[in-house]
């Protein structure tokens, strides 16, 4: 299921969909009330945004249900809703408008779905799709600053945050307009076939996977699992003659090369057609040497450039060098997408969690990772860590970890798994742990661990303790899944947002 989420004037958008038009999607039964010569201008979900001349479209969720907003959405000047049918009759609240048309449906969210559809394909631009377990949101938010030095930052529409969903993602193709020529769109999934509806939706012409990993298993349940719905993107794409960036790194997705007509893979370990070596400096920010081949037969031409990235970790240089590879599918120079990489810096959101976005505090370096957390993101943010050098040797590296939702009935072991190699890790000097799925393990192992581990019950005790334990010159990395929000222990600290 989905959770609400608003965000002021986010998706105010002017698609217009003409009576004709919706009767072509809805049929003439459900559209019987419209007037021949009606037409809307934007699709609105949330009364707060609605604008005169929009289309409602009534969602529901596990904890809300915006048909009781159809009377209010009527008053504020929308020329008709979308609602869902109801053996149990609507339940709006206050009466409805004499003559306000009413569009009934069997589920308002494939018919948000539909209307995005055939408003994508009024475009034919090129459409970036970008999924995987682990940093995807960075990949789009990379790809999208380097296209925009080709196309223009206008000309370039992205998904804002990580607004990937069934909701989400419909609502970012809604603000598609001429003036857009490359669109990044960020899509993920909780459970088995939702990469397949995204991208029916999307129609990408390009899609990045960035790699395979624990991920949402109380549905998925395993690797196999997250592969098949994962590379859905992929079985797309070759159905319809797209073109797929491969990360040849990630084994499962190798597999993909065999049967994808048209490709384009990238490596930072083995052969591909874009290449990188990594070099980290102290501050554990990547140098990539970039290596392209122009063309594939024997005398081909190869291009090369060099990136400072400003962000910290390998998993910043992988997705760099999957948005390098974006670019490179669109013609770039390799050039020009090293300049924009340059460019790029990673930014905690208003709320005050960010993905490896660096932050200082008392003379400490913090890797702000409060974005999420699985298996797969939790390995990469921890690598980034180790490879960072504090200020002077008697300085120490300290990891505050919160609980990484969503691993169904892998969860407890998924956790043991992680505090039984974080026990022989002499790199770090702490490891502070919050959260009730870190609390089941942290007990379960207790007497195994060592005294660099502390379990703290609340955030304020969390903040506390980490007081106590840093100075300056010391680093910390702290990271969680989004609904642990351990962004409230950098505000306790008064951690300012950079």
């Amino acid at each position: 299921m989905y959770h609400w989420f608003i965000c002021e004037g986010l998706f105010v958008n002017t698609a217009a969909f003409t009576v004709e038009e919706l009767r072509g999607l809805f049929g003439e039964q459900a559209t019987a009330s419209l007037s021949s010569d009606w037409v809307c201008v934007g699709v609105s979900t949330d009364t707060r945004t609605l604008q005169a001349g929009n289309l409602f479209v009534a969602l529901r969720g596990e904890n809300f249900d915006a048909h009781t907003l159809v009377v209010q959405a009527a008053q504020k000047g929308a020329l008709a809703a979308i609602i869902e049918k109801s053996s149990q009759g609507d339940h709006f609240e206050g009466e409805i408008p004499s003559g306000f048309p009413l569009i009934r449906v069997e589920n308002t969210l494939h018919a948000l779905g539909a209307l995005a559809h055939e408003h994508r394909c009024r475009f034919e631009i090129p459409i970036i799709a970008v999924a995987g377990a682990a940093g995807k949101t960075t990949t789009k938010d990379m790809t999208a600053h380097v296209l925009a030095r080709e196309f223009g930052a206008e000309a370039v529409l992205k998904t804002e945050g990580n607004l990937n969903n069934q909701i989400g993602v419909p609502l970012t193709l809604l603000r598609l307009t001429e003036n857009h020529t490359v669109a990044v769109v960020e899509i993920g999934t909780n459970e088995p076939g939702e990469i397949e509806i995204l991208s029916n939706i999307v129609q990408p012409t390009h899609g990045v996977i960035t790699n395979i990993g624990k991920e949402h298993l109380e549905k998925l349940l395993d690797l196999d699992g997250v592969e098949r719905e994962e590379t859905a993107l992929f079985r797309f794409l070759e159905q319809t003659g797209g073109t797929a960036l491969i990360n040849v790194d990630d084994d499962r997705l190798r597999k993909q090369t065999s049967y994808l007509a048209s490709h384009l893979t990238y490596s930072l370990e083995r052969k591909a057609d874009l290449t990188a070596t990594v070099e980290m400096s102290p501050t554990a920010e990547p140098f990539l040497a970039f290596t392209y081949r122009l063309g594939t037969n024997r005398n081909a031409k190869w291009a090369s450039a060099g990136v400072q990235l400003h962000a910290v970790g390998t998993a910043m240089a992988q997705n760099a060098l999957a948005a390098a590879a974006v670019g490179c599918s669109l013609s770039m120079s390799i050039a020009a997408i090293s300049a924009a990489l340059t460019s790029f810096r990673p930014t905690a959101s208003e709320a005050g969690y960010g993905r490896m976005v660096t932050q200082e505090w008392r003379g400490i370096t913090i890797v702000n990772d409060c974005y999420n957390a699985n298996p797969i993101s939790m390995r990469a943010a921890l690598e980034a860590l180790r490879s960072m050098q504090p200020a002077q040797a008697t300085n120490k590296r300290v990891a505050m970890l919160g609980d990484m939702r969503e691993l169904g009935d892998a969860s407890f072991e998924e956790h043991c798994a992680l505090l039984q190699k974080l026990r022989s890790d002499a790199s770090l000097a702490a490891v502070v742990l919050t959260g009730g799925e870190m609390a089941k393990a942290y007990q379960s192992l207790q007497t195994a661990l060592t005294s660099k581990f502390t379990y703290c019950e609340t955030k304020p005790q969390c903040a506390e303790l980490l007081m106590k334990l840093l100075a300056s010159g010391d680093v910390l990395l702290i990271k969680g899944s989004r609904g642990i929000k351990l962004e409230e222990v950098l505000s306790l600290l008064a951690v300012s947002v950079l």
